[in-house]
């Protein structure tokens, strides 16, 4: 069986790693395992971002809600049927990445 070689300037070139023109299965499963990564880190900063903008957010309406004359009781007592579910909502996807994130650290200890 002979080896499938790659044509000059190809485009899977930047695949064959050690530069012998066949691009083998080691090779690709490297790349692919590099593309899961870099997906994997995106797809944590984009959950961590989450994390933080629910994490002000509760803080700054809460923060509000404590200073004296900044919203007007009619104002505040619609305020606070809807804020109280949102906040409940906000703490849960708070705990929940906590949670997870010790549940998986306690893995990757063992």
């Amino acid at each position: 069986m002979t080896e499938k070689r790659l044509q000059v300037d190809s485009m899977y070139a930047h695949l064959d790693t050690n530069k012998d023109g066949v691009v083998s299965d080691h090779e690709l499963m490297i790349k692919e395992r590099m593309i899961k990564l870099e997906n994997q880190d995106k797809k944590e900063d984009q959950i961590r971002l989450l994390i933080w903008f629910n994490a002000i957010s509760v803080t700054v309406f809460v923060g509000i809600l404590m200073i004296p004359d900044f919203i007007s009781i009619s104002r505040l007592d619609h305020l606070s049927n809807i804020g109280s579910t949102w906040v409940i909502a906000s703490m849960g996807i708070i705990s929940s990445y906590v949670l997870g994130n010790a549940i998986i650290n306690k893995k990757d200890t063992k």
